[in-house]
């Protein structure tokens, strides 16, 4: 695994800037603040998750109401419905409240502060000072001051090479481990693998967002197919294949999302150029470094 040395003007700052020797955990400045659009696509996220909510529910009761006709008891659609509203609103409140895999402060994180930031403190930093690469793989950043785990090395069909999957997401203002991409309609990052992180949330709230819209459809549907009466747009037949090949074209485009961890604006972006590969438009809005 090859890792990347020092620069000759980070050896430059080491030998000739007097430096204080050491800098303790305790005494780095305060983290920078996230961004204020974060608060922003916070309750944007939020009010689409309850807006979806209150439309899958109100939908199911309103075929439920309609297959009163039928002979079949229908009920337990809503019981679906609710428990698939109330995973929704766990998964919710999993994404706002929970940690993603911030690299949180510590001696264990911070120390020893290596002279390129402990320049930067100083005000002796070149300009655009970028992050420290450690003897031992780890990486040091330069905007939250801590060392960011060692990655396993990841094999590109070519070679084995250092695979940084710790970011500094540019709104969060953190390093965050195993990160997906920031989620701009959430306010989050989206990070982790397996119970870790809160990517487990962001996969179960898109599913069910489309088993819920599932649902509403199905009820509404089987109320056509069973109680109406009359004529529109030429035939029921028309309406319910219409919706559903709606439904089946929205919740394919959501099952992609989940399957691939792309953000949908990263999708937009794969589909107007398809010469890029998928994996390089992820995570926009992330400082790489």
């Amino acid at each position: 695994m090859e890792l990347t040395e020092r620069s000759s003007a980070a050896l430059d700052i080491e030998q000739s800037v007097p430096l204080t020797s050491e800098i303790a955990w305790t005494d780095l400045p305060a983290l920078p603040r996230p961004a204020s659009r974060q608060r922003t696509e916070c309750r944007m996220g939020c009010g689409i998750v309850l807006t979806v909510v209150a439309t899958c529910i109100i939908a199911t009761h309103g075929g439920v109401r309609t297959l009163e006709c039928a002979s079949r008891r229908w009920d337990w659609l809503l019981y679906v419905v609710y428990a698939e509203a109330a995973v929704a609103l766990l998964c919710l409140a999993g994404l706002v409240f929970d940690d993603p895999g911030t690299v949180k402060r510590s001696r264990l994180t911070c120390e020893p502060v290596p002279p390129e930031a402990r320049a930067k403190l100083q005000n002796m930093a070149p300009p655009n000072l970028q992050n420290v690469t450690g003897a031992d793989g780890r990486t040091f950043c330069v905007r939250c001051y801590v060392w960011r785990p060692r990655e396993p090395p990841a094999y590109d069909g070519d070679r084995f090479h250092a695979h940084a999957n710790a970011h500094h997401c540019s709104t969060c203002q953190r390093c965050v481990t195993d990160f997906d991409h920031h989620c701009g309609v959430f306010g989050r990052c989206i990070a982790g693998k397996g119970l870790r992180g809160n990517f487990k949330y962001f996969a179960t709230i898109i599913a069910t967002g489309y088993a819920g819209a599932g649902t509403a459809t199905a009820s509404l549907m089987l109320g056509v197919l069973k109680c109406a009466e009359g004529n529109w747009w030429g035939s029921w037949s028309n309406v319910i294949l219409l919706t559903f090949a709606g439904y089946v074209g929205v919740a394919a485009v959501g099952w992609f999302v989940v399957a691939t961890c792309q953000c949908v604006g990263a999708l937009f972006d794969y589909a107007w150029d398809g010469r890029r590969k998928l994996t390089e438009v992820r995570g926009r809005g992330v400082v790489r470094a």
